[in-house]
């Protein structure tokens, strides 16, 4: 092979196609005929398995001839310990695992007639063991470097668009195929990659947030120090290519040296055939039965020790005919006036098509659902988060009793599954849900936390087709504490009782009862919540309540400044610059005094006045009272107005004194009220043109509860 193909990779070691040897025969003897060689092609796969349940992974290999291949062994690899073979048959391995995490395998296929063929290959196959059939894929990245430059890649950075690193985080166990070391740091989701030797090295990491494994890869081309290297860019197929399309795809037009011809050294894909047709001319094929978007990793290479590394993104369509012999419904409903449509329930072809979370696949038996399909269940919360996607939500009970009364057992009439319950939006008690049979339209109980169940959503299309809804009733304020009593109406406008509702302060400037600026919480037997909102910062915020994923409900929240603030000390209308500042993380006052105060502010957002007197910060923790002093004196025929002198007083006795005493015509004294605290402040200046300086001329301050 010309070519240093991933599917042929395995841990640290390239792999090999490993031929029985063939002795010579007398051909008058009565020996057995020698075995045939055959060449073997095995992928490089990606597949998912649930925690607790028995996973199957279909491994894929391909031969020269058509020769009939079996799996020969199947072998964890380092850090799959917590992963076990159960059993091997035909072109298929099962598994099970202990925790959520990866799976690495290296399977190895030869001919299932071993007298008439001699031949095998070996790849890798990585799983993802999670709760739920989440997408289980993270982007491919690239890199470069030089043999002797080692590099950091921060996946909280190379992610930040397509995943939420704030809650998955990077497994210690990772491994590369190629010569390169690499150590990954959970605590930052950094990965620190060491060179050895130039070419392109592959990195296999994946990350958690303690209940869904995804799997990530990166290749980083390693040139010589002593080179300028080629430069490969991303290409994007135009168009999809159907299930098992060859497709020949060029790159010409995507490779570049400013020096050197370019090669094409290798192509890296998994779940795929990826095969390079001409080296000089950048093209390969590319085929998969696996429907879906799918990344190639291509290598170019100048020939002299430059490397460098581009993605091909390529989509594969399903086999529609297979996908789902079931479409959606739409019936006429008179309580509203307009028709509604129910979505069809998902297959698992579709759903991994379309990359939609499930929580597992429930095969048909041709009695209560079609023959031989799967279809998906989920949980509430993917129920809900899927119909989301479609625009839709999940049916009431009311709407679920049009549809049954129309078409009645609804495998019989329209060919749904309905061996297993569909949600509803109904809810019994905080723990409870309704689940509806599509035999018959009986309910059955569902559990919102652990129960799975079909899903069918209610298409929002029309006016009148109506979601959730969440309403404030009461509001009351206690100092810097807001009490409201929200309410949830279901589409028909009645009380919507046990409804999970999420809360959110959206720009996160105070927190709710949990301390946090977001909450989960459920609605009473009457649809009723009361929630507490506490206002951190005297900023203002959006208030936001969200039902069934897709309903919401936005409550301006203006911060109430006229009962957390002194008086305005000084002389408020004199200045012509203002400065609104709360105390930062430092919790510092920024201050520039001399004979008065030229300047105020905090080390985060700078200040407002002058650039006269000396710079200081001080705390703003346990003041007790603040000490303002203000005056006007004439200085060239220009009369100024400012404040001269203010003394901070703190609660272990000590104080700080800002100004002189000396032009001081007004004083007054802040005192910070028991249990509060200092916020805040606005300060406002005025630039006088006999000295060519500002200086500070009003202060107020602001407090809030301790």
């Amino acid at each position: 092979m010309g070519t240093s193909m991933y599917k042929y990779l395995t841990l640290f070691i390239s792999s090999l196609f490993l031929f029985g040897c063939n002795s010579g025969s007398d051909p008058d003897s009565t020996s057995p005929e020698t075995p045939t060689e055959v060449l073997i092609n095995a992928e490089s796969i990606q597949d998912k398995a649930l925690l607790g349940t028995e996973g199957i992974v279909n491994v894929q290999a391909a031969t020269s001839s058509d020769v009939e291949l079996e799996l020969t062994s199947v072998t964890p690899m380092s850090y799959a310990s917590n992963c076990k073979i159960d059993s091997i048959d035909g072109m298929a391995f099962s598994l099970s695992a202990e925790q959520v995490g990866e799976c690495q395998f290296e399977y190895t296929v030869g001919p299932r007639d071993t007298e008439a063929f001699v031949g095998k290959a070996s790849a890798i196959a990585r799983v993802s063991v999670s709760e739920t059939a989440s997408d289980n894929t993270l982007p491919n990245l690239s890199e470069t470097t030089d043999r002797l430059t080692e590099i950091t890649i921060d996946l909280n950075a190379a992610l930040s668009g397509d995943l939420d690193t704030s809650s998955y985080v990077v497994s210690g166990d990772i491994s590369v195929l190629g010569t390169g070391s690499a150590t990954a740091e959970p605590s930052t989701n950094k990965i620190t990659f060491t060179p050895s030797e130039i070419g392109v090295d592959r990195v296999l990491y994946s990350m958690s947030d303690g209940s869904t494994t995804k799997l990530g890869t990166i290749d980083i081309a390693v040139s010589d120090t002593v080179n300028t290297p080629p430069v490969a860019e991303n290409k994007v197929l135009e168009g999809k290519l159907a299930k098992d399309m060859l497709a020949t795809i060029d790159l010409t037009d995507y490779v570049s040296d400013a020096e050197d011809v370019v090669l094409l050294d290798s192509v890296r894909a998994y779940n795929a055939e990826a095969n390079i047709t001409s080296q000089t001319e950048h093209t390969f094929t590319f085929k998969s039965s696996q429907p879906g978007p799918h990344e190639i990793a291509y290598t170019i290479t100048d020939g002299r020790g430059g490397y460098d590394v581009g993605q091909v993104y390529i989509e594969v369509e399903p086999d529609f005919d297979l996908v789902q012999d079931w479409e959606d419904i739409t019936i006429a409903d008179p309580t509203i006036g307009a028709d509604i449509t129910f979505t069809a329930p998902v297959s698992q072809v579709l759903a991994d098509y379309t990359n939609t979370s499930y929580s597992e696949a429930v095969m048909q038996d041709g009695v209560t659902g079609p023959q031989g399909s799967k279809v998906v269940t989920m949980s509430l919360e993917q129920a809900q988060s899927y119909c989301a996607t479609r625009n839709g939500r999940l049916p009431i009970q009311r709407e679920w009793s049009a549809l049954m009364a129309e078409h009645g057992n609804l495998f019989e009439s329209k060919n749904w599954p309905a061996n297993t319950p569909y949600w509803s939006a109904d809810m019994t008690s905080e723990t409870s849900g309704v689940g509806i049979m599509a035999i018959d339209g009986l309910s059955a109980e569902l559990t919102k936390a652990t129960s799975a169940a079909f899903v069918t959503c209610v298409l929002l299309d029309k006016p009148q087709v109506k979601d959730f809804s969440v309403r404030s009733l009461n509001e009351a304020q206690n100092s810097n504490v807001y009490t409201y009593t929200l309410k949830v109406f279901d589409p028909d406008g009645t009380n919507a009782p046990y409804q999970n509702m999420g809360l959110e302060a959206t720009h996160g400037n105070g927190h709710f009862d949990n301390g946090l600026t977001s909450k989960l919480t459920v609605v009473d037997s009457v649809g009723e919540s009361v929630e507490k909102y506490t206002d951190q910062t005297l900023r203002n915020d959006v208030l936001s309540a969200m039902v069934s994923a897709s309903a919401e409900f936005h409550k301006p929240f203006i911060a109430d400044l006229d009962s957390s603030r002194s008086d305005y000390y000084g002389y408020p209308d004199k200045g012509d610059e203002e400065g609104d500042y709360l105390l930062g993380e430092s919790n510092m006052f920024s201050l520039r005094c001399g004979s008065w105060l030229d300047a105020a502010g905090t080390p985060e957002d700078g200040m407002v006045g002058g650039s006269g007197g000396t710079k200081h910060e001080i705390s703003g923790r346990d003041i007790t009272s603040i000490y303002v002093g203000w005056g006007n004196w004439n200085h060239k025929g220009d009369n100024l107005f400012a404040i001269a002198r203010m003394v901070f007083h703190y609660k272990n006795g000590s104080q700080f004194a800002c100004g002189t005493t000396g032009y001081v015509d007004h004083s007054d004294t802040f005192i910070v009220p028991q249990n509060y605290q200092m916020k805040g402040f606005r300060a406002q200046s005025k630039y006088y043109s006999s000295n060519r300086q500002d200086y500070i001329n009003a202060f107020e301050f602001y407090v809030l509860p301790e």
